[in-house]
């Protein structure tokens, strides 16, 4: 890998951060120790979406 866990962590939610960002087409600001935009429930939603269910066999 080109670096550590934390520095490619950091990076992958910076580069998600300015995607969400795009799609709502207004600056997010980002508390990095919680990964939460501050006082935006909409982003805040859009940040993950629902699991399928388990896969059974």
């Amino acid at each position: 890998t080109a670096c550590n866990p934390k520095v490619m962590r950091n990076s992958h939610t910076a580069c998600h951060a300015a995607s969400l960002a795009w799609v709502l087409q207004r600056p997010l600001r980002l508390d990095p120790a919680k990964v939460e935009f501050l006082d935006d429930p909409e982003a805040n939603g859009l940040r993950s979406r629902p699991a399928r269910d388990a896969y059974r066999v």
